[in-house]
């Protein structure tokens, strides 16, 4: 019982282990990638932060392009589709809180 006890003590210590480093390289590769692209859109404070916004086109009519979850950058993602829109509406995306340029 008690080397049960020990190898469950490893594993659990394991992955506690592998979750913090996963977390500080996450935390680490975030902030290289902030400092070395160049930012969009424009910052919009909200009551519990600031968002990201980018806006386009120039058209009487506004489409407002909202992302699912799991859409790392939405306004880089959604760039084929608001080139398309450009020239006829005035495309804005918003980057949810956590995405983007959004705080998280």
């Amino acid at each position: 019982m008690k080397k049960f006890v020990r190898v469950l003590m490893v594993i659990l210590i394991a992955v506690a282990a592998l979750a913090i480093l996963s977390t500080a390289a996450n935390l680490v590769i975030g902030a290289v990638e902030r400092s070395s692209t160049r930012p969009y859109g424009e910052i919009v404070t909200v009551d519990s932060g600031d968002v990201n916004v980018s806006v386009s086109g120039s058209g009487d009519e506004t489409v407002v392009l909202l992302s699912g979850y799991g859409t790392a950058a939405p306004a880089l993602d959604f760039a084929p589709l608001t080139r398309e829109l450009e020239p006829h509406y005035r495309v804005v995306v918003v980057e949810r809180f956590g995405y983007g340029y959004s705080d998280l």
